[in-house]
């Protein structure tokens, strides 16, 4: 019989969904033989860790990872078009001690909700296919859109 341990928690890919703004952060959790609760703790500024998910408990009668699944849904949109980051890790404790994931990090962009000039998106350079910065769009009625430092499509109006 093995001794308990601390439990070892693995930070996996997060995705985000613009419809309701839910980010699902996927990770592993070994609770190494004891209860064990588990929660992501994240912010958008790396290395700081200010919000924190709801907990969940997993099963400590093994010694076998297994899969979670940690949904936050307290994120609200930034500016439309800005590109912002979150930065969030995997954690996991029991009576042994405390375990934390590496960091991992996810870019996200706000949908342009309030452009009425029927186009978004990204202006790309035809020979580097990277993005153009300060690109300015002048529609015929005069409206002027503009990119970001990644080339992503700004409404001004």
């Amino acid at each position: 019989m093995s001794t308990a341990q601390t439990p070892i928690a693995v930070t996996g890919e997060a995705t985000f969904d613009y419809s309701t703004y839910i980010l699902t952060v996927k990770g592993t959790v070994n609770a190494q033989g004891l209860p064990t609760t588990v929660w992501v703790e994240y912010d958008t500024v790396s290395g700081s860790y200010s919000n924190k998910s709801s907990i969940q408990d997993v099963d400590g009668t093994s010694d076998t990872s297994v899969e979670i699944n940690v949904n936050i849904t307290s994120l609200s949109p930034n500016e439309s078009g800005v590109i912002y980051y979150y930065y969030y890790r995997m954690v996991a404790k029991n009576e042994m001690g405390i375990s934390y994931g590496e960091e991992e990090s996810l870019g996200l962009v706000t949908p342009i909700i309030d452009c009425l000039c029927g186009v978004s998106g990204k202006i790309t350079a035809a020979v580097s296919k990277e993005g153009i910065v300060d690109a300015t769009i002048i529609d015929s009625e005069g409206s002027i859109s503009y990119t970001n430092k990644l080339g992503y499509l700004l409404y001004v109006g």
